[in-house]
């Protein structure tokens, strides 16, 4: 019937519709996690300083040398004095490193760099992060 073959064609375009969107949404956390990288990537350098090459591994004096550096850029972002780095504190960091990071950007920031899932980044977090990048 006429009403059958309508339906039909209605129910396929919403389904179509619906795929759309989740791909869509799928795209933008994609472009979310990259944006993330990005700003880890700047956040490091600004710690580090430079780059490993290659397959060259950290020394002791190297670790010692980024605990210390660590620790003074945790310092510098940790506005508040608490001991840990919230998305607020994380975004103005960003800023003042010139990367304007949208605030879901930032949770995704957040979440890679919060080991013990408490929503803050503490030092020890921040080092081992700045370790791994």
């Amino acid at each position: 019937s006429i009403i059958g073959v309508k339906f039909q064609e209605r129910y396929e375009a919403m389904l179509r519709q619906n795929q759309i969107a989740m791909e869509r949404e799928r795209l933008r956390m994609i472009d979310q996690k990259l944006q993330a990288m990005r700003a880890m990537n700047v956040l490091s350098h600004k710690v580090l300083g430079r780059k490993l090459e290659g397959n060259q591994t950290l020394s002791a004096e190297d670790l010692e040398t980024i605990k210390r550096k660590s620790t003074t850029v945790f310092h510098e972002v940790d506005l508040d004095n608490s001991g840990e780095i919230d998305i607020d504190e994380l975004g103005a960091a960003m800023k003042k490193l010139g990367q304007d990071i949208p605030r879901d950007v930032l949770e995704v920031m957040l979440n890679f760099i919060d080991e013990d899932g408490s929503g803050t980044v503490d030092q020890e977090e921040f080092m081992d992060f700045v370790v791994k990048c």
